[in-house]
């Protein structure tokens, strides 16, 4: 298998959870081994459901090989993982309320 595809998930933790006490939301990123766009988006939205997340937006899906991540280790490594295990979740959190460094307007 050459690639796999990333679908990237903004989520909002579901209510009640311990997520939802501790975080805002997550950008979620999904490495699935998934060989079409909509099979990635059927696990993706399935396996965020399943961590205790409740998707709100996909923000990208994008079919990417092992070159793509020559420059950068960390989400070679996911990729790798996910070659072995067939998916990967990487959750971004954010807090709940803006940033201190946030512009008001």
């Amino acid at each position: 298998m050459d690639g796999l595809y990333v679908v990237t998930i903004e989520a909002l933790p579901e209510p009640g959870s311990d997520n939802a006490q501790s975080y805002g939301g997550a950008f979620i990123n999904i490495y699935t081994t998934d060989q079409t766009e909509s099979a990635a988006l059927e696990t993706a939205g399935r396996e965020v459901a399943d961590a205790g997340w409740r998707s709100r937006t996909v923000e990208g899906i994008e079919y990417v090989t092992r070159e793509d991540f020559d420059d950068d280790a960390e989400d070679l490594a996911y990729f790798e993982q996910a070659q072995l295990d067939g998916i990967v979740l990487v959750v971004h959190t954010y807090p709940h309320g803006p940033d201190e460094d946030d512009v008001r307007h």
